[in-house]
């Protein structure tokens, strides 16, 4: 899925700009709780690279910790705008899949009536 350019240059959440700096990018997402999107699309994205690259579990044990990301964004072959872009798929994936989710309000409303 190709994307424009300016989508993958800057990211938009709750009204905050950062641009597409991976250090920048991951700084801010690990110090989110790990409910928020974004911090759902990195670990995810994470995972997978660390699947896909084949890199042994016992070393980058969490794959949202920043330390962990280093290791596994280090063996990635691929350039710092194309984990800009693996990321912000990730995260439109994610928000997709949210925005279906019911709220628990719903749930809740649904088992009253």
């Amino acid at each position: 899925m190709n994307r424009p350019v300016e989508t993958i240059a800057t990211c938009q959440y709750s009204g905050l700009q950062f641009m597409s700096n991976w250090d920048s990018l991951v700084d801010y997402v690990v110090a989110l709780h790990y409910s928020d999107p974004y911090k759902i699309a990195l670990t995810a994205m994470m995972r997978r690279l660390r699947r896909d690259l084949k890199l042994d579990r016992s070393l980058t044990h969490d794959p949202s910790c920043k330390h962990c990301i280093g290791q596994i964004t280090a063996q990635f072959a691929g350039s710092e705008r194309e984990l800009m872009g693996l990321f912000m798929a990730n995260l439109e994936d994610i928000q997709h899949s949210l925005s279906r989710m019911p709220l628990q309000r719903d749930w809740q409303m649904s088992a009253i009536a």
